[in-house]
């Protein structure tokens, strides 16, 4: 065996001996009261759609849903019904959407996707993710309650009656 061979060998032995690795972990977490603080814009809304969904952690993970805003207690909105990406979906850092099906009500923290950092965009380039600029995207992307479930009628009304700066 020539030197040049085992270069050639040494590398293409490591990588295809490399076990799967988890690449999601996080130090710690942010709770909702947090997020909304850095979200452009949250709101109270009911889910009406989910979107595609893909498998990743044992469960399907929703890329997008639609939501019709009921109340908007932060920011301003392009429109009653938005719709919101999660970008992890489907990874080990998914999961994010997965409690919101149909007919759910939640507080949401979104971020309109004009607006994320081109850091983000970066990281979107890679996956091929690409959502539609008028679109929004949840505002934390992992780590973190990027949505409140809302429980009862009680719930309900207390977060639409709440403004938030």
């Amino acid at each position: 065996m020539r030197l040049t061979d085992a270069i050639v060998c040494l590398p293409l032995l490591l990588a295809l001996s490399a076990a799967p690795a988890m690449a999601c972990s996080c130090v710690g977490t942010l709770g909702f009261a947090s997020v909304i603080r850095q979200a452009a814009v949250v709101a109270v809304g009911q889910v009406v759609s989910v979107g595609e969904t893909k498998l990743g952690n044992g469960e399907l993970d929703p890329v997008s849903v639609e939501i019709v805003v009921l109340q908007t207690l932060k920011g301003r909105l392009s429109s009653r019904s938005i719709r919101v990406w999660n970008e992890m979906a489907g990874s080990s850092c998914g999961g994010m959407l997965s409690p919101l099906a149909v007919g759910v009500q939640s507080v949401v923290a979104v971020t309109p996707v004009a607006g994320v950092s081109s850091s983000r965009r970066e990281l979107w380039g890679l996956l091929g993710f690409r959502p539609p600029e008028a679109d929004y995207v949840i505002t934390q992307s992992t780590c973190g309650e990027t949505f409140k479930l809302l429980q009862s009628e009680r719930e309900f009304r207390q977060w639409s009656h709440r403004r938030l700066r």
